[in-house]
């Protein structure tokens, strides 16, 4: 019974692990993207001014 709980508590370490690093990971991205669109937004301006 011990071995079991010991496995769930190293399962759950490692899922928590994962989550947290896909969050960071969207982030990131987000991050990026919101840059993307500035810079599209100021070669758009540029192009039309």
């Amino acid at each position: 019974m011990e071995i079991w709980s010991i496995l769930i508590i190293i399962v759950l370490v490692f899922a928590v692990r994962w989550i947290k690093f896909v969050k960071m990971n969207t982030d990131k991205q987000i991050k990026q993207n919101e840059e993307i669109i500035a810079l599209l937004k100021d070669l758009n301006e540029k192009k039309q001014g």
